[in-house]
């Protein structure tokens, strides 16, 4: 659980207008509404799929209508998705377990489901802090992601071209992180099947309006079949650190880390923990706190940043 837990105020506003929306609205509307940008409110959808609650959205001349969701989530306590996260950075934070809520489905029968809400909130901050950082440093990557983003809210099909010139027409279901890199993930057109691409390997990309298509795999099947690329990686790990001192960034400069955990021990020192992906940035984090931080574990990561910082010091000679 995140502490002194905030985020955006404008995003959070999306969320509790969407929350308890109860009649259409037009997402121009929205935005004028609330004040903010008309992407907020598509991210804001977005947030909410990841929970299998998904809005209505009807193109209708040039605007984009939304309507309520049928069934609003509540807790069993009958707390709002939005107003029970509001209410759970006030309690104790004595563990790391995922919540519990209830689905009250139509038909009168329940389900209970767990799910780390502030996990998920984390990566929604981390995604716009990479995409801002995408922005920054290539114009051409991230015009790429942004037209996957828009192809995302509007349901439309894309275009991919690749840099091997391999062309590919993809509907487009999710933009998510896999062995460190951005990639796309959608049904490719011919055979209704799941596909990824590594957004680096897109050379232009463009959208195809007016063409209805009927999703052949869920939600819930599309994020099993990222969690099964990542896995297959086997890039991603469990690491422990011990720092010596306070005065340190806990905040790693890495592409993707989950589920962060920090403790003191009994000498003074800093516990860290997180899982992550082994790549060169872990190393250049770890080489800058060198004479503060001891690997605890996976104790082969020792010997991979011994390997690291002898090959980096070589081609420094090199250069020299």
């Amino acid at each position: 659980m995140l502490e002194n837990f905030s985020y955006e105020k404008s995003f959070w506003k999306v969320l509790t207008y969407l929350d308890n929306l109860e009649e259409e609205i037009t997402v121009e509307d929205l935005a004028i509404l609330l004040g903010i940008e008309k992407d907020l409110v598509f991210r804001g959808i977005q947030f909410f799929e990841r929970f299998n609650i998904e809005y209505k959205c009807v193109r209708r001349g040039s605007k984009t209508i939304i309507y309520p969701f049928p069934s609003q989530i509540n807790m069993s306590i009958s707390l709002s998705l939005t107003e029970w996260l509001s209410l759970e950075n006030y309690l104790p934070k004595n563990g790391f377990e995922s919540s519990n809520f209830t689905v009250n489905k139509s038909n009168g029968s329940h389900k209970n489901i767990q799910k780390n809400f502030f996990e998920i909130l984390n990566f929604e901050k981390k995604k716009e802090k990479l995409i801002s950082k995408i922005r920054s440093d290539c114009k051409e990557h991230y015009e790429v992601i942004s037209s996957i983003e828009k192809a995302l809210r509007d349901g439309s099909w894309v275009n991919v071209e690749l840099l091997n010139s391999n062309k590919e027409e993809i509907f487009p279901r999710s933009l998510s992180y896999v062995d460190g890199n951005l990639h796309f993930i959608g049904e490719e057109k011919k055979d209704r099947c799941l596909v990824y691409v590594n957004t680096k390997e897109i050379q232009s990309i463009n959208l195809i309006c007016g063409e209805d298509y009927k999703k052949n795999f869920s939600l819930k099947e599309v994020n099993d079949f990222i969690n099964s690329l990542r896995h297959m990686g086997g890039k991603e790990l469990r690491v422990v650190l011990k720092f010596y001192t306070n005065d340190v960034n806990l905040t790693p400069p890495i592409n993707f880390y989950d589920q962060p955990y920090v403790t003191y021990s009994s000498d003074g020192s800093l516990i860290w923990s997180a899982s992550l992906e082994l790549g060169n940035d872990l190393f250049e984090w770890l080489l800058k706190n060198d004479n503060q931080v001891e690997i605890i574990d996976p104790f082969f990561l020792r010997k991979e940043l011994d390997d690291y910082k002898n090959h980096k010091l070589k081609d420094s000679k090199k250069a020299s």
